[in-house]
């Protein structure tokens, strides 16, 4: 890549030249609102303004870098700031799925046997099965809005 980089490069230096060559006897007189320029020769004229351009054009891609590496410090701090409060979040989930763990211990899920639900119903017991551990995908809790639960 870099080798097609200098082609382009030298084709542009011998183009440059080439059209300074073919235009020394071009001479242009330069008017900028009330400022007049003597006879300076095309080519001249031509680079100069093309150097204005170019430092115009690197002022503005400057101030424009500078305000990409600020948004990008302010995005920064916002991610840690939420990263901070997943991690809280976290921690007080844990903290409540222990209290309820604490608190479920020694119950049953069924605390009444199946057949007292329906005495009239021609139904045998069934024995409670095991239970498969879930899948990571479904094993997530929903998602809890905490900005105004505090």
């Amino acid at each position: 890549m870099w080798i097609v980089r200098w082609i382009v490069l030298l084709l542009i230096i011998v183009t440059v030249l080439g059209f300074s060559l073919q235009n020394q006897d071009q001479m242009v007189t330069v008017r900028l609102l009330s400022w007049e320029s003597g006879p300076v020769p095309l080519y001249l004229a031509l680079f100069i303004a093309f150097g204005f351009g170019m430092v115009a054009f690197l002022l503005i891609a400057v101030f424009q870098q500078l305000q990409t590496l600020s948004d990008l410090g302010r995005e920064r701090k916002l991610k840690k700031k939420v990263e901070q409060q997943l991690d809280q979040t976290r921690i007080e989930l844990e903290q409540l799925q222990g209290q309820l763990e604490g608190t479920n211990e020694g119950k049953s899920t069924l605390d009444v046997e199946p057949t007292a639900l329906h005495e009239d119903a021609d139904l045998e017991p069934v024995e409670p099965q095991e239970t498969k551990p879930k899948k990571k995908s479904e094993s997530r809790k929903p998602k809890r809005n905490i900005s105004k639960e505090k």
